[in-house]
């Protein structure tokens, strides 16, 4: 169920980017984030999701390119949530065992003879987790895209110790976020 949201997401931001950059008339640029594209998405195609660290660098990388040259922000917002889905997909794709699919593949003589149900509670977990993490996705999607948008049309102007401060309470936060998530695992663990 993952898989197919996974090598959407890769697409979207891919066509996505390569278009903006081909508007601007950047065509190496349009190629290259082209090629970056294709080759995240055909190694998860294949199912090496090793690929995703440096596949979501490289979008996102060209994402600032394409903002320094002058684009609107809302597109590459657009391309950078759809590359952190995907990115995310592929790690939860990794931290799965077994298989995600949820249905066995046979060798069948026809369409018909093919199974079209789990055949075990444990493939049906595996789906119902997929199910879960890809509504939380969506939210997380959605959200962060109206905070961006949102975002945009504001302007703050504040000195130099307010910055400071509410950079390190923005650290704090997210060091007793990951002490959080570290515990979490460790209990579901044993």
């Amino acid at each position: 169920m993952t898989r197919p949201v996974l090598l959407i997401c890769i697409s979207l931001c891919t066509l996505l980017l390569a278009g903006v950059f081909a508007v601007t008339s950047l065509w190496l640029l349009a190629a290259t984030s082209l090629a970056v594209g294709a080759g995240w998405f055909l190694l998860e195609w294949r199912g090496q999701g090793s690929a995703a660290d440096a596949g979501m660098a490289g979008i996102i990388l060209l994402s600032v390119v394409q903002i320094v040259f002058g684009s609107s922000s809302l597109p590459m917002v657009l391309v950078v949530v759809l590359a952190l889905s995907a990115w995310d997909l592929s790690r939860f794709r990794q931290r799965m065992p077994g298989s995600v699919s949820g249905y066995t593949v046979k060798r069948c003589s026809s369409y018909k003879d093919m199974p079209t149900k789990p055949e075990s509670d444990r493939e049906e977990t595996h789906r119902s987790i997929e199910r879960k993490h890809l509504r939380r996705l969506l939210i997380v999607d959605v959200v962060g895209m109206i905070s961006a948008i949102l975002s945009m049309g504001f302007q703050f102007h504040l000195g130099f110790y307010l910055i400071l401060l509410v950079g390190g309470l923005a650290l704090l936060a997210i060091y007793r976020m990951l002490i959080s998530i570290a515990g979490f695992v460790r209990q579901e663990d044993g």
